[in-house]
């Protein structure tokens, strides 16, 4: 997130909030550090934790077939593993640490707990996933070759 370093703290994002509280973790949340090349979380994987990072990068990769494809780089005030905590499903992808990396995990009882505290994290945690969503959209299309990946259906 841009200028979430020259503001103070009361005016700072929810999500940045927890990515700068430092080992000041309130709420539940767990702070963990991961080494460059350390799986943070695997393909496959039933723990239903989120992870909100607070300083490093991260790569989310999914493995297809033989191949391994870097879905995004994540950093500061970004979060993942939001989908297996909401949907009770197992992980979609890996996610490792580029270079060290420290987190705060939530668990479904933390999150929920934060946003009873502060329902914008709510409302800024779904912009960031119609983002996601929108630039994926993007990418197929580019990738198919269209701009319309639907069959436009004749209502006469």
């Amino acid at each position: 997130m841009t200028g979430g370093a020259t503001r103070g703290q009361a005016g700072r994002s929810p999500l940045e909030k927890i990515a700068t509280a430092g080992r000041r973790v309130p709420g539940a949340a767990v702070t963990r550090h991961a080494g460059s090349g350390e799986l943070i979380v695997a393909q496959g994987d039933d723990d239903a934790n989120m992870f909100i990072i607070q300083s490093g990068t991260v790569e989310v990769r999914r493995h297809i077939g033989e191949q391994v494809v870097v879905l995004s780089r994540l950093q500061r005030g970004d979060f993942f593993g939001e989908m297996s905590l909401l949907e009770s499903l197992p992980r979609t992808a890996d996610v490792v640490a580029i270079q060290p990396t420290v987190l705060v995990e939530l668990s479904a009882g933390a999150l929920l707990f934060r946003i009873r505290r502060d329902p914008t994290l709510a409302v800024e945690m779904l912009q960031k996933l119609s983002a996601r969503i929108r630039d994926l959209n993007a990418a197929l299309a580019e990738a198919t070759g269209a701009s319309n990946l639907l069959p436009v259906q004749d209502d006469t």
